[in-house]
């Protein structure tokens, strides 16, 4: 019985660490990529820096040309966000997010 809590405490123990392992390696890989980013790339060549998926923030069509957002998600409560014009980087944001906690308004049903 001894040798079976042992090893059920062992696995759960390495369970734990690979997690946090993974997790971490994850978030390494894309602080790392980061750095290796450079304004005037393109943005095939920020997309074979950064090794994660992206979603597009924003497109808007200007007079200067076309503006194109996209982000990659961070550990948690940042991302980083590029922004291109005519397909150029020109712009690089590490966005932070506050949690704003709600304050009721005087009078407001609850």
């Amino acid at each position: 019985m001894i040798k079976y809590k042992i090893v059920f405490l062992l696995l759960i123990s390495i369970f734990i660490n690979s997690c946090v392992v993974v997790t971490g390696f994850t978030i390494a890989t894309l602080d790392e990529a980061v750095k290796t980013v450079e304004i005037g790339m393109t943005k095939k060549e920020v997309e074979k820096k950064m090794t994660k998926k992206y979603y597009v923030a924003s497109i808007v069509k200007t007079e200067e040309g076309m503006i194109e957002v996209i982000a990659f998600q961070g550990y948690k409560n940042y991302e980083y966000q590029f922004t291109f014009l005519d397909n150029r980087l020109i712009k690089l944001e590490r966005m932070i997010y506050v949690p704003i906690r709600s304050a009721a308004l005087p009078g407001a049903v609850e």
